[in-house]
């Protein structure tokens, strides 16, 4: 649509409701929130990947101007559309930014000073009290020295200090102090969030930006769909109003 610039669908009307699809198109590329990845390959955000995500957006953009904006009669059908684009653009874009924080050469030497010394002062507040973990205390040790695992993962030797020198060699006591089996869940663990990491959104979930996407989307979904159903759809044909 954004391309042609005219389309053989018989009425503006109908051009309008197909053009209210385009951002449930973005919401689809933002993918859900457990996948943001397939392969390591995905997420080395190339130049052209970066383009993609700013050419659908801008398109998305052109469309939604070119015949809801500019076409005659549109009720209730901007405003929704604007709701929808907002979300579905938000997500698409956080997507594409999770993919860049999952990129092993940005997690290679990502932390900063302050990450590194928060990560110690976990580590230091963790008192494992007995050498066998359940699964809760398991969880709360793998999160602790998750900042140490994640370095050593991707290899990561940037940081030589006395001090991290020092952090590593507690963090190799506690861990080793542990049960076998304690060891192996608390190793199981960190495998599991290293792949919430690589392969979903977990790192742009957990922020400030995720929790208000969350929030927000379901209330301007509901507030489109509401729109949505109080527009005169008589012009429409029956199959698009299902679909939409």
């Amino acid at each position: 649509m954004s391309l042609s610039g005219t389309s053989p669908l018989s009425s503006s009307r109908e051009q309008q409701l197909v053009a209210f699809w385009a951002p449930f198109l973005l919401l689809h590329l933002g993918c859900p929130d457990n996948i943001s990845a397939y392969a390591l390959e995905d997420n080395k955000l190339s130049l052209r990947q970066a383009v993609d995500v700013v050419c659908q957006v801008l398109g998305v953009m052109y469309v939604l101007y070119q015949y809801i904006y500019l076409g005659y009669n549109t009720g209730d059908l901007l405003p929704a559309s604007i709701l929808m684009f907002v979300v579905g653009a938000a997500k698409y874009i956080e997507r594409a930014f999770a993919l860049w924080r999952g990129d092993l050469g940005n997690i290679r030497g990502s932390s900063t000073e302050d990450e590194q010394q928060r990560s110690r002062q976990r580590v230091d507040s963790l008192t494992v009290r007995r050498r066998v973990l359940d699964n809760e205390q398991a969880l709360l040790l793998a999160h602790g020295l998750f900042d140490f695992c994640r370095r050593a993962m991707v290899d990561d030797s940037s940081v030589q200090d006395e001090d991290h020198a020092d952090s590593q060699a507690a963090t190799s006591e506690r861990i080793f102090s542990l049960e076998w089996s304690s060891m192996c869940k608390v190793v199981e663990m960190e495998l599991s969030l290293m792949y919430d990491v690589l392969y979903t959104k977990a790192t742009v979930i957990h922020t400030w930006g995720g929790y208000l996407i969350r929030l927000l989307s379901p209330v301007a979904s509901a507030t489109a769909a509401s729109l949505f159903w109080s527009l005169e759809k008589d012009c429409f044909m029956t199959i698009d109003i299902i679909i939409t």
